[in-house]
């Protein structure tokens, strides 16, 4: 997915989205969470997972947690961790970008799932399905 600023846009529907406000990118495997979620507070501290790690459609690996609240990192599609952003071990700035972002997927990625059976993709949203079920969440809250 290189190319540049709008460019990338192409590839979000590559990406679907979990209740508990994960996204998975399907061609890269690049797993994050989403602007909703990340709009509800500035992330202080985040816990990846270790790479090597298999996990099961699910699992909580991680936490994020912001000066509000704290949110397990929960796992989109069953399959094996290939790889973590290590710059978000130093820096969360790129992360919390997200919060103020266009898209609902447009934000750091925090590690990267080699999925066990793409199949279980089917079972995610889509943008659209997604953005629909992030505002009815925001109308509930106001």
């Amino acid at each position: 997915g290189v190319g540049l600023g709008g460019m990338r846009m192409r590839f979000y529907g590559e990406r679907v989205f979990t209740p508990t406000h994960e996204w998975i990118d399907k061609e890269t495997g690049e797993c994050g969470i989403t602007k909703y979620a990340l709009s509800k507070g500035e992330v202080v501290y985040l816990e990846m997972p270790e790479a090597g790690s298999v996990v099961q459609t699910g699992d909580e690996i991680g936490e994020v947690a912001s000066v509000k609240s704290s949110s397990a990192l929960i796992v989109p599609v069953g399959g094996t961790v290939t790889e973590v952003n290590s710059e978000l071990e130093e820096d969360l700035t790129t992360l919390n970008a997200g919060a103020n972002a266009e898209s609902q997927s447009d934000s750091a990625w925090i590690y990267k799932l080699s999925p066990s059976d793409p199949l279980e993709f089917s079972d995610l949203m889509g943008e659209d399905e997604y953005g629909q079920f992030a505002a009815k969440l925001e109308d509930e809250e106001s």
